[in-house]
């Protein structure tokens, strides 16, 4: 699970990523990223939606998943002042780990917040 000070928290927040930031895409996630003026850890917003799945156990294994990716490969690497929503996309269901991380990893260099 994410830290604490790294979950974005507030449907306002995510609201605003989703509307203002910038977008990158592949197979299994779309991700938008938006700069923000807040010293301290990126915040990370992960949304799976019905369309994924009918079934509450393999979104919320889609979720489990995504975030795992995020705690140990992402958020130690990227720099601060960035809320971030990654939104799961249908083809994600069913994907491995090893399939989630490399997605992930490469939208997140895509929206260039890693190094």
């Amino acid at each position: 699970m994410l830290p604490a000070a790294s979950r974005l928290k507030n449907p306002k927040q995510y609201k605003l990523v989703l509307k203002k930031g910038r977008k990158a895409q592949t197979f299994f996630f779309v991700a938008q990223a938006l700069p923000t003026k807040r010293a301290g850890e990126p915040q990370i917003g992960v949304v799976v939606s019905k369309t994924v799945s009918r079934k509450t156990i393999e979104r919320n294994a889609v979720k489990r998943k995504t975030r795992e990716v995020l705690r140990l490969f992402v958020v130690p690497f990227m720099g601060p002042g960035y809320d971030v929503v990654i939104r799961a996309l249908p083809l994600s269901n069913g994907a491995s780990f090893a399939q989630i991380k490399k997605d992930v990893i490469f939208l997140i260099r895509k929206l260039q917040l890693l190094p």
